[in-house]
Formats: C-alpha cells, structure tokens, sequence
C-alpha cells in the first residue's frame, strides 16, 4: 500500500472515530474519577486540538462559577491521572491477517500515546492475560507487544473488561479508559453484564471498543459497553483500518482535559454542572451532593456516680458530717486537756475515779437508749430465739444493735438502690435483712461444724478420765481444761448448771440442742444410765467415738462430694452480681434498658428473685443430713 492510502485510511478512520457526535458537540463532558466531593473532576474531549487553561474555561454550578477551578491537559498530567488498559482479542477467530493487524495497530497507539500516560496490555479468549501491568516504561510496554499472543476458543469480553477496571484501581489513576478490540460477541465470560457495566460506570471509566467486522461478529455487545460508559464505538470494514482507527483513537485521548474544582453546596442537593470554552458551545452535567449523615448524638444520661454525688440526699449526708466534724473540733479546742502529769496522779487520786466514773455514765445513757428500742421489740414472738441464735453465734453486739443497724443498712441501700434504677430498688433493698440472717445463720454453722469435728477428741479424754477412776463431772473438767473453743464453753456451760443442781444428762441435752449436735444426745443417755444403774460408762464411750468418727467420716466424704455443687451455687449466684457491677465499667450505656425502664425495673427485681430461689434450691439440694 502507497503512503497516500495509508493516510487516506487514517483519515477515514479518525472521521468514522468522531462521526456525528464530534460534529453535534464539539466539547464533550464526561465526570472522571479520583475525586471526593467536595471536589469534583470532569474530562473535557475537543473535537479540535486547541490549548485550554483557566482563563478561557468557565465552569458554574446552578449558575454560579466553581471555586479553585484547575484545567489540566492530557500532556502535562502527571502518570497517575490519566491511564489506558488496551484490550485484545486473541480468539481463534482472529488466526491469520486480523490478529497481526490489531498488534500492529495497538504498536502504533502504544508509540503515539502521551509518554506520562500509563498503559496496560491484555489479550483475552477463554482466559485472561495479562500481558503488561499499567506502566510509564516504553521499554516494558514495547517488550509487551513485541510477540503475537497465543490465540485460544473463547470471548470473555465482560471478563476482560472487569479485569481491565481492577487494573486501573489498583494502580490509582484518576481518569482511566478501556480500548477494546474484538471481532465477535461475547463467549464464556463468568461476569455478569450488568456488573461489570456497572461497576465501569462506578469507576467512572470510560470504555472505547472497536469492532472489526466477520461472519460472526454481533456489534450489540461492544455498542452497549460503549454507550453506558460514555465511550465510543468504531466498527471496522477490514483488518487493515485498525492501524487507522487505534491512532485516531490515540489522537482523541491526547486532546482530552482534567478539569477540577472544589464544590461549595450544601449535602443533598441536586446540581447542574455547565462548562463552556471560549468560542464553542457549553456543555451540562449534573449530579447530587452526597447527604450529610449524621447520627444524632444519644440522649445525655449522667454516670451513677455523678447521680448519687448530685442527689439530695448525698448533699444532706455531707452537710450532717461536715456539721459533725464541725462541731467535734471546736468541742475539742474548747474542753481542756489533762496534762500528762495530771493523768499519772489520776490512776490513785479521786480525779481517775471520776474520768472512771464519766465512761460509766455515758456508757449507762448509751445502754438506756438502747433498751427503749428493746423494750418495743420484746413483743415480737421471735425476738427471743433470734436473741439466742445471736448468742451461739458468738456475736458481741446486742440483738437491739444488729436490728438497728440493719435497719439503718437497709435504708441506705434503698436510697443508693432507688438512684440506681428507680423504686425497683427499693424492693431489691428489701434483701439487706436476709442477707443479715444468713451471715448470722454461716458464724452459727461454723461455730456447729467445729464443735462437731472436735467431739472425737473431746470424749477420748472423758473415756481416759473415767478410766482413771474420775467421776463422769470430773472427767468433764479433764475435757474442759483440755479443750478449745467453742468446746471450752460449752462443757464449762454443763459443769456449771450441773453445779447449780441441774442433773449432768439434762446440762448436757441443752448442749445437744444448742450444738444441734445428736452424737452428744448418746452421752447424755450415758450419764442417765450411770447415775440410775452405774454402768462402765467408759466402755460406752468408746463405742461412742467409733460411732462418732465413722459419722464424721461419711460427713467429710458426703461433704467433698457435694463441694461441686455447692461452687456451683456461688459461682451461678456470685456471677450476675460481679457482671451487672463490671459492664457498665468494660461498656458503658449497656443496662441502660434495664437501669431506667419500669420493663427492665421489673426484669431485674425477677432475676433477683429467681437468682435467690435458685441458690435456695442449690443449698437445699447439697445439704445432706448424715
């Protein structure tokens, strides 16, 4: 072919490249991609090579001009603002002249493109390959093209193209464009249409596909592709106007213009974007600002600290203490003290015995206030029992001081209760009481258990004493003196009333009952049957402490058996309580629901009484009478 043909069909081939479009629109408008609002970027494509700059570009949106407007051209931007994937088709279909056309044609687009403009080669059929990564380097792209691919059955046009966008995202260029090359439809590919045109449409790349006609070729695939990415589509008659048609397609690219600003409209808005060059026609675009998502911040809700700190309350508690203090320090600087001379002649002067004789007045006033409180509780029924469950319980306050003091704990986990989560708390405060009882009902139960373990031991020594000739009462003052508390104070307690006329076997029942002891209930039965019929009673006795040690024995087995058990029970009551103290600690705003709702007010009071009757029923479960 002469050089005149060959620039004649480049001619033809730029003409049917721009065809109408180009002479119906002069500037064309197209939004690039690379830009987050607010910055907006378009690509302006003349029809006619002319050179652009800010002073004959005017951009507006809904009529008002754009601020920090900036126009760059193909050739001064930078490698990763404008970039190209071009796309071959290696299909069997195009054996022979149209395969070394299109590598001759996609030569010569790779020699006249911009040299700051990065290129991607790929040749697709049943696979896709990935001939040349995007780059700058003409070393590398020539390299790329420099042999025929191997051709293969298959169309995989969706999947070319879905893998030309990856390659332009992953190497970051703002305004990326595809130039597809294939002679047939579509064959094989496992992307969806829709998708990958979408997904075209996302990125803002435009597809530019070229098709070159034969018996199997359906121009529908490449049409669409082209029309929904706002590309171009160019048909060609024969294999030698692909040379003509990729360097008009080359031209084209290096005509086109970045055109960027920074948008000041407000969030959900519907803009009109229209740009003009000086002496041509203006072209719109249009699009919406993104909406302001902005979730509204959660109601204010004060710590439960900063509620109780804040309360009334809390305020009527620091003011009684401050005022206490108060007073307690101008009590002390007005009373004068005892000089250290004056303490030392007091321990054998009158002065000592009336200091002696103020502690006991005081410690009269504060005992007279007190039995007026116990004066109104002796009417209750249970207020002697609970008198002497305090007693064996070994605790030193009076019966009156425990009720008031509970009473008083209670009223103050009301009020911290109620600041909590409302006036449910008042009814968890409630449990102030049994909580009382059980600490009492435990220091009674380890008082029992160890009176219990040390009974074996305790009548050894009363059997050794009665066989060194003892009587049953001496002998229980060889165990007094031998043994510890609470032992001690229970044999003392029988030696005592046994001395006071009470007989030994009924001492010792009101010991049985008290320890709740029955090993002890077979003493006493000795000592009736030595006092009536004066049987050995040491024999008895020994036969005693086998009993006792086997019983003991089978409580320590029944005892390690059910230790699982009973750490079942703490650890499933003990648990709720540690993770309603830790979360608002690790999660804060998470019992919300629960803290200032009556339903979670109503749900909590249920947990707590379900938590209670499950340890109840736990408790009773793993005490096992032996």
């Amino acid at each position: 072919m002469s050089r005149r043909a060959r620039i004649l069909l480049t001619v033809l081939a730029a003409l049917a490249l721009a065809g109408t479009a180009s002479a119906a629109a002069p500037v064309q408008m197209v939004e690039s991609g690379g830009a987050n609002f607010p910055f907006r970027s378009y690509v302006l494509t003349l029809a006619k090579a002319r050179a652009l700059s800010t002073g004959n570009v005017h951009v507006s949106e809904n009529g008002t001009p754009v601020h920090n407007l900036s126009v760059i051209s193909a050739q001064a931007a930078k490698d990763r603002q404008f970039g190209v994937v071009l796309a071959i088709d290696a299909s069997d279909s195009m054996k022979g002249k149209p395969i070394a056309a299109a590598m001759a044609a996609a030569r010569t687009f790779a020699k006249h493109r911009n040299p700051n403009q990065q290129l991607a080669i790929m040749a697709f059929n049943g696979k896709i390959n990935v001939l040349q990564d995007p780059t700058t380097s003409s070393a590398a792209i020539n390299n790329a093209l420099k042999a025929t691919p191997k051709l293969s059955y298959g169309t995989r046009i969706y999947d070319a193209l879905d893998q030309a966008a990856d390659l332009l995202s992953q190497a970051h260029i703002q305004t990326g464009s595809i130039v597809l090359l294939s002679d047939g439809a579509d064959v094989g590919s496992a992307s969806k249409p829709a998708v990958v045109v979408n997904k075209l449409a996302k990125q803002h790349i435009r597809a530019f596909t070229v098709g070159l006609d034969s018996s199997a070729y359906r121009p529908t695939t490449l049409k669409e592709v082209s029309t929904r990415t706002k590309g171009t589509y160019t048909e060609a008659a024969s294999a030698s106007a692909l040379n003509g048609i990729f360097d008009a397609l080359g031209y084209q690219l290096a005509r086109e213009y970045v055109v960027s600003y920074q948008s000041l409209l407000g969030p959900d808005k519907r803009v009109v974007v229209k740009a003009s060059v000086d002496g041509l026609p203006s072209v719109t675009s249009g699009y919406r600002t993104p909406k302001l998502d902005l979730a509204p911040a959660p109601p204010y809700h004060p710590s439960t600290v900063n509620r109780i700190l804040q309360s009334t309350v809390t305020m009527v508690i620091v003011a009684l203490i401050t005022a206490g203090l108060l007073f307690w320090m101008i009590l002390t600087l007005v009373t004068p003290r005892q000089g250290t001379l004056l303490e030392r002649v007091g321990n054998f002067v009158a002065i000592r015995r009336r200091d002696v004789e103020e502690q006991q007045a005081e410690a009269r006033r504060r005992v007279d206030l007190l039995r007026g409180a116990e004066s109104a509780l002796e009417r209750l029924k249970w207020w002697p029992r609970f008198k002497a469950t305090l007693e064996l319980a070994d605790i030193n306050a009076s019966a009156t001081q425990i009720v008031l003091l509970t009473g008083l704990a209670t009223l103050v986990a009301m009020m911290l209760l109620y600041l909590l989560i409302g006036g449910w708390g008042i009814l968890l405060a409630l449990s102030v009481p049994f909580i009382a009882r059980a600490i009492i009902q435990h220091k009674l139960e380890r008082k029992r258990r160890a009176f219990a373990e040390q009974l074996p031991d305790n009548l050894e020594v009363l059997a050794a004493a009665l066989r060194a000739g003892h009587s049953l009462v001496g002998a229980l003052s060889s165990v007094v003196e031998a043994s510890s508390e609470p032992s001690n104070s229970e044999f003392r307690r029988v030696i005592a009333e046994e001395q006071l006329g009470v007989p030994i076997e009924d001492a010792l029942g009101a010991v049985v009952v008290r320890m709740n002891n029955r090993e002890l209930d077979q003493v006493a039965l000795v000592a009736r049957l030595q006092r009536e019929t004066g049987s050995n009673a040491a024999e008895v006795i020994d036969r005693v402490i086998e009993t006792v040690r086997a019983r003991m024995e089978l409580k320590r087995q029944v005892r390690t058996l059910t230790a699982q058990g009973r750490l079942s029970r703490w650890i499933l009551t003990g648990l709720p309580i540690l993770l309603a103290f830790a979360l608002p600690l690790i999660s804060p705003g998470y019992l919300d629901p629960l803290l200032h709702k009556n339903s979670g007010h109503f749900i909590l009071v249920l947990t707590a009484l379900m938590i209670a009757a499950g340890s109840w029923v736990i408790g009773k479960i793993v005490d096992i009478k032996v």
